[in-house]
């Protein structure tokens, strides 16, 4: 837990996670560069996040390419 949470909030040389779900991935955010509105990413408050494998394969490729610059490893996605 302890290393996705650090994975969470300081990977990139711009961006985290963080940077949009805020520190805590229970409230709402704010996606950096467009403003707009980022559901919470915790299952605990939104049981839909991760419900469909499609859309989660999707998300994790578009933002760990926006945050690393590369694809977040299957290490790196589990750690989430």
């Amino acid at each position: 837990m302890a290393a996705g949470q650090k994975f969470y909030s300081t990977q990139g040389a711009e961006l985290s996670c963080a940077s949009c779900h805020t520190n805590s991935p229970k409230l709402e955010g704010k996606h950096a560069k467009t403003n707009k509105a980022v559901e919470p990413i915790a299952p605990s408050v939104n049981p839909k996040r991760f419900s469909d494998a499609a859309i989660v394969k999707k998300w994790f490729r578009r933002n760990c390419n926006d945050v690393l610059k590369r694809t977040c490893s299957a290490q790196e996605r589990s750690a989430l």
